[in-house]
């Protein structure tokens, strides 16, 4: 016994300072670019832009956390480092919510298994990124959300928890606005679960999701109208060329990927029975085997393929699945623990709740369906939850060792892939791909492949010779150049495209949008070429305006830019 308890010890402390590494590899590791819109896409909105007028971002609702923390900052000290800041503070809120989930759980399952779920939670990052990015923070809400629900019906209903969960729900669809879906789903709930008082917080729910919409649109309204709001909304969706797939595509696309983790879900689950076949059949063993084979799976992707953080989240899928499978016996244990059973209903709505969450996300995303899924991590969670509370009976004094070994080697999963995966692409699959560092701007601090710093510090020497402070500059970008739209944080420059999402439009959509803001009128853009060489098609669009219409009087090359200026 005491070895057991000093190995538990032992694992607990290497642990945390695991977790801890990996806090630190992801406030200094990489820049991918959905991490780069969010922070141009928040520093428009901080030096002036407005939105939902001169911004045309499809995801431009999400910027007002990083617009927020952002101003201050450039006051003091500019743009240089403010990633990092950035990063800061999205390790701040995502240890807060990790901490919060545990005082919550703790409640509902022993301290062992909420502990460990808290640092899977902490520990599990959705696309990598860890800065108020639209995707972690719509994890963050509906956690949120679902934890101050909880506490309602669990915490002597008092009302504040069901104002702060309506406040978290419309944060949770600025955040992602597809996520509008859940609300006849949460009303369910509170029909499902108020009892005498349900239309009573039916109506406070619904008034206060209504004052904040309305209270957001008063904000718009200062600057603009209903039909010109109307107008930029048709200019964002027809301008929106990430998110090109239809629904027919998006749908024969998810079930490709169903049918994968099926299969996928299937192995493990015949690992966990063929493992234990010369034993009586334990439902407890054969739901932690089959969740870590799930996360052999996983880190086989990570360690040896070495796919990068996004291709690969069977362990997710395994651990809500595991929950609702062990939802079907919840009358059994009723009978033998009521004081558990009588929370299963909440958990089961909180999983359900983050599954349509990651339907909400999958249908807006350019993201498959198993990149998608830790967008519903908080399913993982709950899912599990569930099967503790099912599989745990009252009377046990000691937590299950088949809980704690499954929960610990989860655990360990998500440190190694926070730690030691990157997002992904051509030499950028692990950290250590990484030899060069950002010296300089915005991205300052942060570590990166070789090529990728040397080009990102070149182009800022360039900035610095051939761009100055008030220039208005177009950065034509494709997603696949080295070119960034991080750029335009480079100098204090105005932005000239009407959207900075890498890939976006170039064409007569531009002069469109220069005629309504005659200021956005660039005097300087930029191309991708590399020592002279044009990286771009001199055919396309972008290149020809510039040929015949943009009327440049001078053109410098950089290292790995063209500049041309008016």
């Amino acid at each position: 016994m005491r070895n057991k308890t000093r190995l538990l010890n032992i694992l607990n402390i290497l642990l945390i300072i695991l977790t801890i590494l990996a806090a630190l590899k992801m406030l200094f590791f990489g820049l991918g670019l959905d991490e780069e819109y969010q922070v141009v896409m928040a520093y428009r909105n901080a030096r002036g832009d407005r939105l939902f007028l001169d911004m045309w971002e499809p995801h431009q609702s999400s910027a007002f956390l990083c617009s927020l923390l952002m101003k201050p900052y450039l006051k003091l000290l500019g743009t240089t480092g403010v990633v990092l800041y950035l990063r800061v503070w999205g390790t701040f809120f995502h240890l807060f919510i990790s901490l919060y989930l545990y005082m919550v759980l703790k409640a509902f399952v022993r301290k062992e298994y909420a502990r460990l779920l808290a640092f899977i939670y902490f520990n599990t990052i959705p696309k990598l990124i860890i800065l108020p990015e639209f995707g972690i923070m719509q994890v963050w809400f509906y956690t949120l959300l679902s934890l101050f629900l909880i506490r309602y019906y669990t915490d002597g209903r008092k009302v504040r928890y069901l104002v702060l969960a309506a406040l978290a729900f419309a944060l949770n669809v600025l955040s992602y606005p597809s996520c509008v879906i859940l609300f006849p789903f949460l009303l369910l709930s509170l029909f499902r679960f108020s009892g005498r008082e349900k239309w009573r917080d039916m109506g406070i729910f619904t008034l206060v999701c209504t004052l904040c919409g309305a209270g957001y649109l008063g904000i718009l309204f200062t600057y603009t109208d209903p039909k010109e709001l109307v107008n930029t909304l048709s200019h964002i969706l027809s301008g929106d060329i990430t998110h090109s797939l239809s629904l027919r595509e998006k749908l024969l696309s998810w079930l490709r990927d169903i049918l994968r983790l099926s299969v996928l879900w299937a192995g493990c689950r015949l690992f966990a029975l063929v493992f234990s076949i010369h034993k009586k059949p334990d439902a407890a063993k054969t739901y932690c085997l089959t969740l870590m084979a799930a996360c052999g799976i996983v880190l086989f992707y990570w360690g040896v393929l070495k796919v990068g953080y996004p291709p690969m989240h069977i362990h997710l899928a395994t651990a809500a699945a595991a929950g609702l499978i062990a939802r079907a016996k919840a009358r059994k244990i009723q009978k033998e623990a009521a004081s558990k059973a009588e929370n299963i209903p909440l958990f089961l709505h909180a999983t359900t709740g983050a599954i349509l969450s990651l339907l909400a996300v999958a249908y807006l995303t350019d993201l498959n369906l198993m990149e998608s899924i830790p967008h519903a991590m908080p399913a993982a969670i709950y899912g599990t939850v569930l099967l503790i509370l099912t599989l745990e009976q009252k009377e046990t004094r000691k937590p299950s060792g088949w809980l704690l070994v499954m929960l610990t080697a989860w655990a360990f999963t998500a440190v190694f892939g926070k730690g030691y995966t990157l997002r992904g692409g051509a030499g950028n699959e692990h950290v250590l791909q990484s030899g060069g560092i950002f010296r300089e701007g915005p991205a300052a601090g942060i570590i990166s492949n070789y090529i990728a710093a040397y080009i990102y510090n070149s182009d800022w020497e360039d900035w610095q010779t051939y761009l100055q402070d008030g220039d208005s500059v177009l950065i034509m970008v494709d997603q696949l150049s080295s070119l960034g739209t991080i750029q335009y944080l480079f100098k204090d420059v105005e932005i000239s495209h009407f959207s900075i999402v890498n890939p976006t439009a170039y064409d007569e959509r531009l002069p469109e949008y220069w005629t309504l803001y005659p200021e956005k009128f660039p005097n300087v853009i930029i191309v991708d070429c590399w020592y002279g060489e044009l990286m771009t098609d001199p055919g396309n669009w972008m290149m020809r305006y510039i040929e015949d219409e943009f009327g440049y009087t001078q053109v410098n090359d950089g290292k790995y830019i063209r500049i041309y200026r008016k």
